[in-house]
């Protein structure tokens, strides 16, 4: 029976890794004692380095603060020996994490072994989201109860993958925010809106997680906002209203009030390790890019001197109070330039005057989470401030868990220019900020393997990637399996960068979700490349101003996603019959998403570049450009419903679950302008259809020409007919017609309006059969889904709308 000691010095969470350890040991078939106090061992000893046992001391050498060093091997008799050693608690709990990685890959005791480990970065974090489900029926106690259980819940992972603290990410209205827990009790005159009684339950919910946190030896930190005030402190404080700005920032109730507002936070949660301060996104206001109050003090200031101004009570608050202040360097870019990044110079300007014991946390990239191909964050590494650099594990705008999006190479890359930078520590966001929608937690999932092997990164950014894909399929997948799976996920991350990225560049994506027009048409100003690297001005100025080759190129580039995953496909189907066949089907179900994805991306793509480069909206394009964009609007749709017949009614990324839109009202959007100039109407007003179910009337109801109850209706009626069963009829329709169409007859795949002799089509994307329409017609027609296609008849005996 092996014996299993654990120095009684250690903390209780090592003491409850042993447990695990033993545990697994029984599984596999190594008989052994269940873990008991003690410094001496014949079988397995888990210490600390500072022992005066002459045996350890010599193991230990060389120990940094978490690392850890081992030796196994066997005895005379043959029985597992091994001698663990910490070089504090935590670097217990991580080498007894180790060992059970060991154990499981040899499926029993391993080989001979000893040696050392020492994490490069001290700082090694977790991002975990807590958010409000929006539009449903649910209070925010509850969201409050149940998103701190599952903070819980995964926080009790983070030692297996070498993770040292966590945070709570969230931002004011919709995510995780001091102001969710606040009575603001200093202050009376809240007392008729905030019930300190509530506050005191909500903040022994955060305090109860930080005590959580520290039993699994962990550090706890919450986001917060530099300058969020409650909805009623406008009403209740008047005084402290700018000049031409609803708050002046400079007025000494204000600042106050922000350091009284984490003085309360860390009263009532003591064991939280401090704040995340998110300078960007804090409800009211936007220090990097409002003009701000213009009283006599206020109109002298710059802005960083005005963001500078309110990070100072936050830092005063975290002082007084034993905490430590991280500020991020996130910034969007509202000031349209194309030639350099404003709000980054802001910030630039600002964080270099806070004092050195603040940290800095900035993401990999400009910006927000995008692909593998863009830049690196400028910031990172430009402040003499310990710097920290945030990841997205679920990759944010690559797909999160709607497919498969393993990215170890970018990570490696980031990681080894935070290095060169001097970066003390990473971040990594573990979830979506909204998780409710997020398909599934990465640790569930495929992409779980970035946990995994950003976690390994973080301790060893030169860690081998070959090692950690095979130590990984084994403990998931098994030996048979293993490299058919592994083989066909490396695909997924030159596929992911080439379905939502154009040369890098985030265009028609929003999220990982189809960016409504106006939203693509910004993004070709707020993430220009030349915004970071000058020389890539030319880049800039093509998407801008795209050519015919151009915008094949960019159509081709998310095809090459297409060849990846049928690779990656066909590698899958020689691991079959070694998966369960849940298992294999979800991956392969996936990968065919991440196919399709890229078809229909392909399609996108050219669509809105030939929109892009047509310039004068006066007049239409060319008969021969109108004939390019009308069969890549034909492909849309057509891709579009292939995907839904395929992969279900309203299935992803068709229909978006989070704040983009459909591929059908994309079509919608950019067809109507031009459809607009066809007509000689003002283009219509869009109304953005976040968090709709399905397509729907996108434009003011009073425009000319663009009634829901015209021929717009009709159109909208055959797309929704197409994506129907057979023997679908929709609702009839009245038609109003503008007084300048002649009426409507039906092409291959369109309707075709007429107006002084000319053809304007509207794309359907499937066979349309019926009569010509004249203008003025009184009669109610409806849309029918049949075999071939669609048609559209006339109604008889049955009422009109």
């Amino acid at each position: 029976m092996l014996n299993l000691a654990v120095d009684p010095r250690l903390h209780p969470a090592v003491r409850k890794a042993a447990l695990r350890l033993h545990s697994l040991l029984e599984d596999l078939g190594v008989p052994c004692e269940r873990p008991h106090p003690g410094t001496e061992s014949s079988g397995i000893l888990i210490t600390r380095g500072d022992t005066m046992a002459r045996e350890v001391e010599s193991l230990a050498m060389g120990l940094r603060p978490e690392g850890f060093a081992w030796r196994l091997g066997r005895d005379s008799d043959g029985e597992p020996t091994a001698l663990i050693c910490g070089a504090d608690d935590r670097g217990a709990l991580y080498a007894i994490h180790d060992l059970c990685e060991r154990i499981g890959l040899a499926r029993g005791w391993p080989e001979a072994s000893a040696g050392t480990s020492n994490p490069f970065f001290p700082v090694r974090r977790w991002s975990i989201a807590i958010s409000r489900l929006h539009r449903r029926p649910w209070d925010d106690r509850r969201t409050l109860w149940d998103g701190l259980d599952r903070v819980r819940r995964i926080m009790a992972l983070a030692p297996n993958y070498g993770v040292n603290s966590i945070e709570l990410n969230g931002r004011p209205g919709d995510g995780f925010d001091p102001d969710w827990l606040l009575a603001y009790r200093h202050y009376p005159q809240f007392r008729a809106t905030r019930s300190v009684e509530a506050s005191d339950d909500s903040l022994l919910l955060l305090e109860e997680t930080a005590r959580s946190a520290r039993d699994l030896l962990l550090d706890l930190y919450v986001w917060s906002h530099e300058l969020y005030v409650p909805p009623e402190f406008f009403a209740l404080f008047p005084e402290t209203k700018g000049v031409d700005y609803d708050l002046c920032t400079s007025h000494p109730l204000v600042q106050r009030f922000i350091y009284d507002r984490y003085a309360e936070l860390f009263e009532g949660a003591p064991h939280l390790a401090g704040v995340v301060l998110s300078v960007t996104e804090s409800g009211h206001f936007s220090l990097i890019t409002d003009a701000g109050c213009q009283c006599d003090h206020c109109r002298h200031m710059s802005r960083s001197d005005r963001l500078l101004a309110v990070l100072t009570p936050v830092y005063r608050a975290c002082r007084d109070y034993g905490k430590t202040l991280v500020a991020r360097t996130f910034q969007a870019a509202f000031i349209k330039d194309l030639d350099s990044h404003p709000e980054l110079d802001i910030i630039r300007e600002a964080f270099s005057h806070l004092p050195g014991d603040v940290y800095l946390m900035s993401k990999y990239c400009p910006q927000d989470f995008y692909g593998t191909e863009i830049v690196d964050e400028p910031l990172i590494g430009a402040f003499a401030n310990p710097h920290l650099v945030e990841f997205s594990l679920d990759r944010e705008w690559s797909g999160r868990t709607f497919i498969p999006v393993l990215t170890p190479d970018d990570f490696q890359k980031r990681l080894r220019h935070a290095v060169e930078k001097g970066v003390v520590g990473t971040v990594a966001r573990v979830d979506f900020p909204f998780p409710e929608m997020e398909p599934e937690e990465i640790f569930t999932h495929f992409n779980e393997f970035n946990a995994y092997v950003f976690g390994k990164l973080s301790w060893d950014p030169n860690y081998d990637l070959d090692q950690a894909w095979q130590q990984w399929g084994l403990m998931h997948y098994g030996a048979e399996a293993a490299p058919a799976v592994t083989a066909a996920l490396k695909h997924t991350e030159l596929a992911s960068e080439r379905v939502f990225f154009v040369k890098g560049v985030t265009v028609v994506n929003y999220h990982n979700m189809i960016a409504a027009l106006e939203h693509s048409l910004e993004n070709l100003w707020a993430r220009a490349p030349s915004k970071w690297e000058p020389e890539k001005r030319w880049l800039t100025d093509k998407f801008f101003h795209p050519d015919e080759d151009f915008i094949r190129e960019v159509a081709s580039s998310p095809l090459e996603a297409c060849r990846e995953a049928e690779a990656a496909l066909q590698q899958l189907a020689d691991g079959r019959d070694a998966m369960p066949p849940a298992q294999y089907l979800k991956l392969r179900n996936q990968l065919e998403v991440m196919r399709d994805a890229g078809a229909l991306w392909s399609r996108l793509n050219e669509l809105f570049f030939r929109y892009v480069a047509w310039q004068d909206h006066d007049q239409l394009p060319s008969a021969e450009e109108m004939a390019k964009s009308l069969e890549a609007a034909q492909g849309v749709i057509r891709q579009a419903l292939a995907m839904e017949r395929r992969h279900g009614l309203y299935s992803w990324p068709v229909f978006s679950p989070d704040r983009g839109i459909s591929a059908y009202e994309f079509v919608e959007q950019v067809w109507c302008r031009y459809l607009s100039t066809y007509l000689g109407v003002p283009v219509p007003e869009f109304v953005i259809t976040r968090w709709s179910a399905s397509f729907w009337y996108s434009y003011a109801h009073d425009e000319p020409g663009h009634e829901r109850q015209g021929f717009l209706a009709l159109w909208l009626d055959c797309l929704e007919a197409a994506r129907r069963h057979w023997g679908y009829r929709s609702n009839g329709r009245l038609l109003n017609w503008p007084p300048e169409i002649e009426g409507a007859s039906f092409a291959s795949e369109a309707i075709d309006l007429h107006k002084n002799g000319a053809a304007f089509p509207l794309p359907v994307g499937l066979p349309i059969q019926g009569p010509s329409i004249p203008s003025g017609n009184g009669d109610v027609w409806r849309v029918c889904r049949t075999e071939e296609g669609l048609g559209v008849e006339l109604g008889h005996n049955w009422e009109r709308p």
